[in-house]
């Protein structure tokens, strides 16, 4: 897949951000990476689903960040984390680890039973790894934005 087929298929759309639009974005990524670092920290069972919807939004986030850097957004909001995670392995492959972008990638997943379907499906060092790649995507998100 390229970006050309994510314009065609109405993914994505050309978008004309502001600077504003892009740190609030990376701000929410900060917010939420920090919250999933400390709710992560109490190796609580029942909290353990909330630290690791925050490290996923953080990676969410960067990544539409990065879109609206590159003049693009998603478009049709039904898909629109799946079209996020497709635009970051379009772009950024290669730039991002590898294993960075597979645990976004997986998250949404896990992410979506979680948020719909079933509570407490993930452990303590599911979440610890995620916030460990949040981590980098974020901080790496960053970089590419300044």
């Amino acid at each position: 897949m390229n970006l050309k087929n994510l314009l065609n298929d109405g993914s994505i759309e050309e978008f004309q951000s502001n600077s504003d639009q892009i740190k609030d974005k990376i701000n929410i990524a900060e917010r939420d990476l920090a919250a999933a670092k400390k709710i992560g920290a109490l190796n609580d069972s029942d909290t353990d689903d909330t630290a690791y919807n925050a490290a996923y939004n953080a990676m969410l986030q960067s990544s539409t960040a990065l879109m609206y850097k590159n003049g693009y957004r998603s478009k049709d909001r039904s898909k629109h984390h799946y079209t996020t995670i497709e635009f970051i392995k379009i772009v950024y492959s290669g730039k991002i680890p590898h294993d960075t972008i597979l645990a976004f990638e997986n998250a949404r997943s896990t992410r979506n039973k979680l948020q719909y379907d079933t509570a407490g499906i993930i452990t303590n060092s599911n979440v610890l790894f995620l916030i460990q790649k949040a981590d980098i995507f974020v901080t790496s998100a960053k970089k590419f934005l300044e």
